[in-house]
């Protein structure tokens, strides 16, 4: 019991003289191993713990009693600061999400959506959704070439007109990012679209073939009104002429009235329910809408065709069907709730 007992007051001088600074750990377990060398008849262990976001780090000493039962010393430094202060932070609290456990930071998650947000609305999805697909690219070992990376970081450029490489610069200083972050981003893109193309591939002719009347192309124009009764007075003035024809010819009182009418071309599935029966030539309305109330005037319908705009339009909808899937499946824990 007397080698127990001076293993206890050594373990109290030991944590009292064991460097905080996170740098330091990598001495504290040398010093370590010299106080198990000096008690090698007591069972201890070390236990260093470095939460994230801090430069700092804490230190358990664990010794075997005699009975086979285990003594946890613990020190608590007085450094000012009251306990509930400094002990405040989750270990987690530097992290947002963990994703099958994989955790991304505060910052790389703000990072990510100075990128995303502006195609995106729903942050939280996309930032499951950026997990879920590295983790499936690195299953699939989707690589992105040195090529890839520079054609696609030139197309974003363009995207955003930065035309020059001093342009690119101020954005990214503006931005507070570093050239490697706007890489990373830029291959984290590049991988979701290979990873799209990857999953959809096999997928993609039997989902046209299924699903073949929802990429028929529909053209039509529409208008809107905040009230009801202009529309339908719109309506009843038309008469045999187009729909179109009978906004330009009363045009003059749609001044000032906040309406606004539109040529559009759409794939079947994306148009209201409501406009799936219409024929070429036909007209639906009033109906209600946020704003107000529309008419809408279809003006072609075209068979569906299986050419570069709906092969990409399909792998979209496939790719969303197997985030969703992936999302339902996954164990998704959030930190900030």
């Amino acid at each position: 019991m007397k080698q127990f007992e001076k293993a206890l007051l050594d373990s109290v001088t030991l944590l009292q003289e064991l460097p905080r600074a996170r740098r330091g750990a990598p001495k504290a377990t040398v010093r370590f191993k010299q106080f198990r060398r000096r008690h090698a008849n007591i069972r201890c262990d070390l236990l260093v713990n470095q939460p994230p976001g801090t430069q700092f780090v804490d230190y358990d000493i664990l010794l075997g009693l005699p009975d086979g039962s285990t003594l946890n010393v613990t020190l608590n430094r007085d450094n000012g600061l009251p306990w509930i202060v400094e002990h405040a932070d989750h270990w987690a609290a530097n992290y947002v999400v963990t994703v099958n456990g994989s955790s991304t930071t505060i910052q790389s998650a703000l990072l990510f959506l100075k990128f995303a947000a502006q195609h995106d609305s729903d942050l939280m999805e996309v930032l499951v959704n950026q997990h879920l697909i590295e983790e499936a690219a690195e299953q699939s070992s989707v690589r992105v070439s040195q090529k890839e990376l520079q054609a696609a970081a030139d197309a974003f450029r363009r995207r955003n007109r930065l035309y020059s490489a001093d342009a690119t610069e101020r954005w990214l200083r503006e931005l507070g990012l570093t050239a490697e972050d706007f890489a990373d981003v830029v291959r984290r893109q590049v991988k979701a679209q290979k990873l799209k193309v990857l999953i959809s591939r096999n997928r993609l002719r039997p989902y046209f073939r299924q699903h073949r009347c929802k990429f028929d192309r529909v053209r039509l124009f529409y208008i809107e009104a905040p009230a009801r009764s202009f529309i339908r007075d719109l309506l009843k003035e038309c008469g045999p002429q187009s729909l179109m024809s009978a906004a330009e010819k009363y045009s003059s009182r749609l001044a000032g009235k906040r309406c606004r009418g539109a040529l559009l071309s759409s794939y079947s599935y994306e148009l209201p329910e409501v406009l799936s029966a219409v024929p070429a030539g036909g007209i639906a309305g009033p109906l209600a809408c946020d704003k107000g109330y529309w008419a809408t005037q279809i003006l072609h319908r075209l068979p569906a065709k299986l050419d570069d705009r709906t092969v990409k339009r399909i792998e979209d909808l496939i790719f969303a069907e197997w985030l969703s899937d992936k999302r339902k499946e996954a164990n998704v824990e959030w930190h900030w709730l």
